[in-house]
């Protein structure tokens, strides 16, 4: 497990890149990635509705910086 990563990332990651596609998580649609445990307090109808605030924050006005070490998680 990579550190900082919680057991139901890595478990959501693991089930998606499963190598028979008929045991993906997802394999149903849309709705199983949603309802998995990673997701338990997501806030999905704040990102539909385009009113979710980005974690990201970049330390930059220029639009390409490629200096990953000028980007800020809150």
């Amino acid at each position: 497990m990579p550190k900082g990563f919680s057991s139901r990332a890595v478990d959501f990651t693991n089930r998606c890149i499963l190598r028979k596609p008929g045991q993906r998580l997802g394999k149903e649609g849309i709705v199983e990635l949603k309802n998995h445990e990673w997701f338990h307090d997501f806030d999905w109808n704040s990102l539909i509705s385009m009113k979710m605030k980005s974690p990201l924050k970049p330390m930059t006005l220029d639009n390409i910086d490629y200096n990953i070490n000028k980007t800020t998680f809150d």
